[in-house]
């Protein structure tokens, strides 16, 4: 079997709980795309616009190695009927070790985006004079892995609220798992939009028990500034693309995301490098 070069940055089976039927049946998914400044229809759901070309599946010696794109397909199947299904009124009986691989894959899902691993790219060739761009290419994929495995960790325990509304709220983008530590260290928080209107928010600090993981359902009335900050944040997080549930919502992330924001936006970012021990790297360099 050849190596798997059509990679998705965001799993489409997640993307697809955004999908827009109009009134002849026609099913696509509404999207700004930053570099156009256009508002797009992508047909079906298959998400083409959230495919980069082997950006998981490195060439060493070669040939296409894609064991870190197997990596994170290991949890597709999991994240994608847990967005779909994990709600109090679910029929599944979800156990604990499916709920985990899920969450691994949705915490993944922040530090795996086209944008970010070339800007990693970038500061590691500025920094590695004598490497060669195949050497480059696999020490981001390396700071990729790592970060992803050390953030996962880090987000898997303390408490998850999963919040939901009877409309739509929300929109999702290229990195849609957002990260918000930098902001405030002593109270980090992720959030993840599940879909366009089920919320996510992760608070790695509130502990009950050490090493225990809960969710907790609650009625998004009762977090309405939670959705406030999770609009924003979808739009002056994305770098490629931002996803919505509807033409209308599209063309209103186009009207805000003027280059001027997003000069602004773009200077606030900061890399994240992991230091680790060589056996826990997935490439050799």
């Amino acid at each position: 079997m050849g190596a798997k070069i059509k990679n998705h940055t965001v799993t489409r089976g997640y993307l697809a709980g955004w999908k827009h039927v109009d009134a002849k049946g026609s099913v696509g998914i509404w999207y700004f795309d930053i570099a156009s400044g256009e508002v797009r229809l992508s047909p079906s759901v298959n998400a083409s616009f959230a495919i980069a070309k082997a950006i998981y599946a490195p060439k060493i010696n070669g040939r296409r190695d894609d064991r870190l794109e197997n990596w994170f397909s290991s949890s597709e199947t999991e994240l994608c009927d847990f967005v779909r299904d994990y709600r109090r009124a679910s029929p599944r009986r979800w156990k604990p070790k499916a709920v985990y691989k899920a969450l691994s894959g949705i915490v993944s899902l922040g530090y795996r985006g086209e944008y970010a691993l070339r800007i990693v790219e970038q500061h590691l060739a500025a920094g590695m004079p004598a490497a060669t761009k195949e050497e480059v290419t696999l020490a981001a994929l390396n700071n990729l892995f790592t970060t992803a495995q050390d953030r996962i960790e880090f987000f898997l325990k303390g408490t998850a609220l999963l919040l939901e509304w009877d409309e739509p709220m929300l929109a999702t983008n290229d990195t849609p798992f957002w990260d918000l530590t930098p902001i405030s260290p002593a109270e980090p928080i992720g959030l993840f939009p599940l879909s366009p209107s089920r919320l996510m928010v992760f608070l790695p600090n509130q502990l009950r028990t050490p090493g225990q993981f809960r969710i907790i359902h609650r009625k998004g009335a009762e977090f309405q500034v939670a959705a406030d900050f999770a609009r924003d944040a979808a739009m002056r997080m994305a770098r490629k693309w931002v996803v919505c549930s509807s033409e209308e919502e599209a063309n209103r992330v186009k009207e805000y995301l003027t280059r001027e924001l997003l000069d602004e936006v773009l200077a606030t970012d900061r890399l994240r490098f992991i230091e680790v021990a060589k056996e826990h790297l997935i490439f050799d360099i």
